[in-house]
């Protein structure tokens, strides 16, 4: 991955617009509850859109993971 590929991120991560998408999936997120499943297709559906809104809300962090993660390998390759 190229420092171009996580540049592109990190400054998506500063706009308001991802700050809003990421508010209110969070919102979205907090209203899914198995409590209101009356049958296992309502189930089964509630938790794929978990899933799914889960991994959104996880995006930012994975980036920023994995950006750290290479950096850490940069660093560890130029010390050999």
């Amino acid at each position: 991955m190229t420092d171009k590929y996580f540049d592109n991120y990190l400054d998506l991560f500063q706009h308001a617009g991802w700050k809003q998408l990421m508010q209110e999936t969070q919102e979205v997120f907090d209203t899914l509850h198995y409590d209101n499943c009356k049958e296992h297709k309502d189930f089964l559906s509630v938790q794929a859109t978990r899933q799914q809104l889960h991994k959104l809300l996880k995006f930012e962090d994975l980036i920023r993971l994995s950006l750290q993660q290479l950096e850490e390998e940069e660093v560890n390759d130029d010390s050999v």
